[in-house]
């Protein structure tokens, strides 16, 4: 899950790229001023939901 790159390489805040084949777009900025724990829900839920490898696994 991340935010969506534009053509200069810069994130757009406003699409997230969950899949290949799952976006979310249309985001509105004024979404990112919930705030969670001194931090936006989006980007709090962003960082929850991050698919890791735990190092022992490998």
């Amino acid at each position: 899950m991340r935010f969506w790159k534009r053509s200069d390489g810069n994130a757009d805040r406003t699409v997230i790229q969950y899949s290949d084949l799952v976006r979310v777009e249309d985001i509105t900025l004024e979404a990112y001023e919930y705030v969670v724990n001194g931090k936006s829900a989006i980007d709090w839920i962003m960082e929850r939901y991050q698919v890791k490898t735990d190092k022992d696994s490998e």
